[in-house]
Parts: structure tokens; C-alpha cells; sequence
């Protein structure tokens, strides 16, 4: 462990070994090879005109530092006669400058449409692998997509990725080309030349890869970390907090108390001190190898001075810094190119996710409009969960078709996850789960999910219309308006919905594509404001969400498909009237299909439910019917009397102030079950 100013670093002690860079593993990214070619024949078939445009565009900057080489030199030759002997061949000068001039207009025009074209080609490119990552993503079940562990492609990966190869073909030409020119005009001695100018490039790869050795660093100076933490104290989300407490002077004081503590010391990244400290010497050698082609001139024209001229030296500097470009970017892109073949390979890579799914198409029983379950000894761990206990553990239980379910249990006790295996969000990690007396995993997901409604405990706005967040319910009828106003009032959305001004037209949080810059000056203020017009979210509070999200709801239980209707913990931030509204027009809808609540606030759906769960770590501990549970005097009555404590009458308070278990379990009255 080395100390850096304010940092502890730690390396491992190595012994010097070569081993081969990652760019000569080549074998290990043959199998990119099918993805290139598939990527090649996508982005050319979306245009196929700029796609030849662009890799001429390539193919020209590839050829011109060689061809700029040649050129040169011969115009250095050509005008050198002239300097020395004042006379010379007026014909080599006019056509060598002709044709230096002429890959000068080439170049400037062809960038010049480069940068006209390739705007359009990347914007082409990026929507269609967008497309192609939303079809993929949306593919997939949420329990699938968890297991992957590919990392998430982004949609300009694939323009990226094209331009990375062509890039790289792009400098391998401009290598040959170079080298090329100078064979041809160092008839001899250009092979060793060109070995000398190999020195400088190879010696930069070789100080970046000493840069990439394995580090950690952290700090462990007490006053620098108090002023990391004051810092972030200043942030936005801490001001009411700071402000309310009058804590600015205090934490100003502690900063600077801890700011002149530091006095000196070096704060900034550890690594570059590393570097400093570790290779001046490599750096002086270094820097002294990109001269070796000026000692190299010198030596020949002492050697020859005859033959070595002015125009010698330019044209040899010229060249070594051409081909040290080169080299150096070749480098540079083979360390970066491999990374981009396994970026294409994980472009394509979601298409060889295979879904789990059955193939048993699922249709109710013949005269039954709900879904059966029969849970055998079933138990579930979420993928990477670090805790040992199993989120539901040996759990068997039967529901029956149609049937009214309540489920009830402290925060962590496994209701959500019983919801989650039930709509087949995950599958079982042992035991079986039956519907309609048929295990789950043998059933098409898509079917399942077309019979399933679910109104979840996140209150999940979708960037769309109102409409369009409430019609998707029912996507078969998301233009229906008048089913979509129904729905709404079912929710106990449509007096959000009357309050806006678009009504069902307003999207609360439209997508953000307005933007600006150099706006600073007052005399913009009025771009200024139009600029924070544009595209402002609109504030609805949690409940208003949450009645929105529930007419969602109400809109899938207009499709004739839905055999099961699952509700998790909906109502949080609904006032107890909207939670009660809410609940009796969900009972309402339930029409013989099979209905699974579960809520904290359960006493005025209890009375209602042919069957109640009881949960504890992940276990049933009771079940059965409300009178009977409440008979039982066990986990079902506790969790029922701390809620009917709250509507306990006065006398009932002991001398210590706490509440005592009412006589009568099921006392109190009707309009203090609609506050449970």
C-alpha cells in the first residue's frame, strides 16, 4: 500500500512477464464474424446509396495519407531544384502542386458531404435498432430478462459499431498507403525507416498498457471525507431539511475547520501522481524515440551529404510523422475494435434469449368464468437474492374458481410474491402450481397474461395520453373514448381528468425533447420562456396516480378473456373513502372470475372473502373464513384487532393509555371498517 496525498493506493507486487495484449485473441472473437455481416446487411439495406457514399467517404480517407506522402515529396524534389540551381522542370512542379492541390478540394468536399450524409444515415440507423431492441425487450417476461446477464444494448450502439469497423479498415489502408509511399521513395533503406518509426508508436502502447495494471485507492482522512459529505449536504433534496434547522452556518464553519486541516495535502485522482512519480525516466526515452528519425537523417547526411538535401529532411520528417500517426492509430483502434465486435455480438445477442413458455393454450373451464390454483408444497427464491431464507417456503394451499381471496400479513411476509407466482411474473423454485388443475409452466405465457388483470401497489404512469394510460387496458378498444369515460369513473379518475386543461389529451410527463443553449443574456429571455413552456410535466398527487392506474384496471376488465383479477396493495395513497369506493366497485366487477386482494388495510373486504391467507415468513399460518379466524385468536386476529384498537370506545383504555382487545372482535361499526 502506497499513500498519495490524501489516498491509500494498493497493487499487487507482479513479476515482469509478456503477456500478450487482448487485441491478439483473436480466436475468442471469430464467432463475431455472422453478427458483423448480419450488421453490414441491416444499416446497407435501410439506404443503400449513403451506405456506398459513406464507405467511399472511408475508403478516400484511407488512400489520401499515403497518396498526400508521395505527392509531397515529389513537390519538395521538384521546387529544391529550383532553390538550389535556379532552374528546374516547370512541368513536375505544376503537376506535383496540381495534385497536392487537387487531394486537398477532394478531401474538403468529401468531408464536406460526409458531414451532410451521415446525420441521416446515423439517425436511419439508430431508429431501426431501436425498433429492434423495443420488439426485443418487450419479448421477454420479466423473469427471462432477470437471468440475462448481457448487458442492455442502447440502440446507437449499432451505428457506432459500423462506424468502429469502418474506421478501422479506414486506418489499415491509410497504414499500407503510407508505407507504400514510402517504399517507393526510399528505394532503399525504406524498410529500415520504416522499422525506425515503428519505435515511437510501439513505445506510446507500451506506457498505456502500464497505465491499465489493476489499482485501488481509497481515502481514509477523516477531514477530507467531512468535506465530501458537507458537500453533498448543499445538494437540492437536502435544502428544506438544511434551511428549516438553520444548519448553513454550522456546516460552512465544519467545512472550512477541515479545508485548512487539509491544508496541502493532494486531492485530485491518485493515478496521475502514480504516473508522475513512477515514469519520468520512461517518459524522457520516450520522448527522445519520437527524434529518431531526425538522428537517422543526420547520420545518413553525414554519411552522404551529397545525396541528403533539405528537401530530404522535410520529406523524411513528413513521413515519420505519417506513419507514427498511423501506427499509433492502429494501435489504438485494435484495442478498441475487439470491444466493438463484442458490442455487436450483444446487439444481436437478445434475439438467442429463449423465453420459457408452454405450449397449452389456456381456456377457462366449460362453464366457469374464473381460475382454479392448487399450490403443492411450493417454494421461491428471487434470482441473486443474498438472503438465505426463501421469499415463500413449503407453502400448499388450493383456491378455487370464482372464489374471493383475501390475503393478509406483515410487510416482508410474502404476499406480493404469492401475486407474482400466481400471474407466472416468476415460476416456482420447487413444488407445483397448478391452474385449472394443469402446472403453470405448461401453459403460453401470453395466453395467461390475456386472462389475468392486475392492479399493482406502484402507481406506474405510462409517458402517454391519459387516454391512451387508461385505454391500454384494453388495447383491442384503446380508441373506444366512452369505454375509456366509464373506466375512468370507475377509477375515481375522471375528477382528476375534468381538472386538466386537455382533459383526457394531457400526457403528465411528456417526453423531453426541447432544449437550448446561449440563453444566458437578458436579451434572450424571451426565447427563454418559450424554451420552459415547452413540454412542462404536470403535478398530480399519488392518489390522483393511483385512480388513473386503477381505471387501467377497470378498462382490462371490460375483455371477456379475463378469468383472474389480481389486486396488490393498490390503494396506499387513497384517503379512506377512495379506498373503500375503490375496493367495492373492484368486488362489483368480479362476475364469477376468480379475485386475489391483498392489502394491510383488509377489514371491510374480510366479511366479503370466501377465503382469507394469513402470512408470516413466507408461510400460510392460517386460512379459512373471517369468523373462524378470528376464533383461532391467532396471527389473523392480532393483525384484525390493532386495526379495530383505532376504533376502540373511550372506557376501553386501560390506566397506561394503551388499548385493550374489544369484548366483541366484531364491534365496531360499518363507517369505521370503511377507515380500516
Amino acid at each position: 500500500m502506497k499513500t498519495v496525498g490524501i489516498w491509500q493506493v494498493l497493487t499487487l507486487k507482479e513479476s515482469f512477464s509478456i503477456k500478450p495484449s487482448r487485441w491478439v485473441e483473436w480466436n475468442k472473437y471469430i464467432s463475431t464474424l455472422p453478427h458483423i455481416r448480419r450488421l453490414v446487411g441491416d444499416i446497407y439495406a435501410l439506404n443503400p446509396p449513403l451506405v456506398i457514399l459513406y464507405l467511399a467517404s472511408r475508403a478516400w480517407k484511407g488512400v489520401v495519407p499515403g497518396i498526400t506522402v508521395y505527392v509531397s515529396s515529389q513537390l519538395f524534389v521538384a521546387l529544391e531544384a529550383y532553390l538550389r540551381d535556379g532552374e528546374g522542370d516547370p512541368s513536375a512542379v505544376l503537376q506535383a502542386l496540381m495534385a497536392h492541390l487537387f487531394c486537398v478540394v477532394i478531401s474538403t468536399l468529401t468531408s464536406s458531404l460526409h458531414n451532410h450524409f451521415v446525420p441521416k444515415l446515423t439517425s436511419q440507423t439508430q431508429m431501426f435498432f431501436e425498433e429492434h431492441l423495443i420488439r426485443e425487450n418487450l419479448r421477454y417476461d420479466v423473469q427471462t430478462l432477470q437471468q440475462s446477464k448481457t448487458q442492455r444494448p442502447s440502440a446507437y450502439m449499432g451505428w457506432h459499431c459500423f462506424a468502429e469497423i469502418c474506421e478501422a479498415c479506414s486506418n489499415i489502408m491509410a497504414l499500407f498507403t503510407v508505407v507504400t509511399s514510402i517504399m517507393i521513395y526510399q528505394q532503399h533503406g525504406g524498410s529500415f525507416f520504416t522499422t525506425l518509426c515503428l519505435i515511437y508508436p510501439l513505445l506510446a502502447r507500451t506506457m498505456r498498457s502500464s497505465w491499465m495494471k489493476a489499482v485501488v485507492w481509497f481515502s481514509d482522512n477523516d477531514d477530507y471525507i467531512r468535506m465530501q459529505a458537507i458537500h453533498l449536504l448543499s445538494a437540492p433534496w437536502y435544502r428544506e431539511d438544511i434551511a428549516i434547522n438553520n444548519l448553513s452556518e454550522h456546516l460552512m464553519k465544519e467545512y472550512t475547520k477541515a479545508r485548512k486541516r487539509l491544508a496541502t495535502d493532494f486531492t485530485e485522482h491518485p493515478l496521475d501522481q502514480l504516473r508522475a512519480d513512477n515514469q519520468t525516466i520512461f517518459q524522457l526515452f520516450y520522448a527522445l524515440s519520437g527524434e529518431i528519425p531526425l538522428m537517422y537523417f543526420a547520420y545518413c547526411a553525414m554519411v552522404d551529404p551529397f545525396t541528403n538535401t533539405m528537401s530530404t529532411l522535410a520529406i523524411l520528417q513528413k513521413q515519420s510523422s505519417a506513419l507514427s500517426g498511423s501506427i499509433d492509430t492502429i494501435f489504438y483502434m485494435l484495442s478498441s475494435v475487439l470491444y466493438t465486435l463484442e458490442n455487436i455480438k450483444s446487439l444481436y445477442h437478445m434475439e438467442e434469449l429463449k423465453l420459457v413458455d408452454g405450449t397449452v393454450e389456456y381456456l377457462p373451464p366449460e362453464g366457469s368464468t374464473g381460475m382454479s390454483f392448487e399450490l403443492q408444497n411450493v417454494s421461491f427464491a428471487y434470482p441473486g437474492a443474498k438472503s438465505k431464507e426463501g421469499a415463500l417456503k413449503e407453502v400448499s394451499l388450493q383456491i378455487k374458481a370464482g372464489q374471493l381471496v383475501v390475503i393478509v400479513g406483515e410487510n416482508g411476509s410474502g404476499k406480493s410474491t404469492f401475486i407474482k407466482l400466481l400471474t407466472r411474473t416468476y415460476d416456482v423454485t420447487s413444488g407445483q402450481l397448478l391452474v385449472n388443475g394443469i402446472p403453470i409452466q405448461d401453459y403460453k405465457i401470453a395466453d395467461l397474461h390475456d386472462a389475468t388483470a392486475i392492479l399493482h401497489q406502484d402507481h406506474m404512469m405510462y409517458p402517454l395520453s391519459l387516454a391512451e394510460n387508461i385505454g391500454l387496458g384494453y388495447p383491442a378498444c384503446v380508441a373506444d373514448t366512452e369505454m375509456i369515460k366509464e373506466s375512468a369513473v370507475k377509477g375515481g379518475a375522471s375528477e382528476v381528468i375534468a381538472g386538466l386543461g386537455q382533459g383526457l389529451d394531457t400526457v403528465l410527463e411528456p417526453v423531453q425533447t426541447a432544449s437550448g443553449c446561449h440563453l444566458e443574456e437578458s436579451k434572450y429571455k424571451e426565447l427563454k420562456d418559450v424554451l420552459e413552456s415547452l413540454e412542462v410535466t404536470t403535478e398530480v398527487s399519488g392518489g390522483e396516480k393511483q385512480r388513473v392506474v386503477a381505471s387501467r384496471t377497470f378498462m382490462r376488465l371490460r375483455s371477456p378473456r379475463i378469468n383472474f383479477i389480481a389486486v396488490d396493495e393498490p390503494s396506499s395513497a387513497l384517503d379512506p373513502r377512495g379506498e373503500l369506493e375503490l375496493f367495492d366497485r373492484l368486488r362489483s366487477e368480479q362476475g364469477g372470475r376468480t379475485m386475489i386482494f391483498v392489502t394491510h388495510r383488509f377489514g371491510h373486504l374480510t366479511k366479503h372473502a370466501d377465503l382469507i391467507i394469513c402470512m408470516k415468513n413466507g408461510q400460510i399460518v392460517e386460512s379459512g373464513v373471517h369468523k373462524d379466524l378470528l376464533a383461532l385468536n391467532g396471527e389473523y386476529a392480532t393483525l384484525y384487532n390493532i386495526q379495530a384498537q383505532a376504533f376502540a370506545p373511550a372506557q376501553g383504555t386501560d390506566r397506561a393509555g394503551g388499548f385493550r382487545t374489544p369484548p366483541d372482535n366484531d364491534a365496531f361499526s360499518e363507517s369505521d371498517r370503511a377507515s380500516l
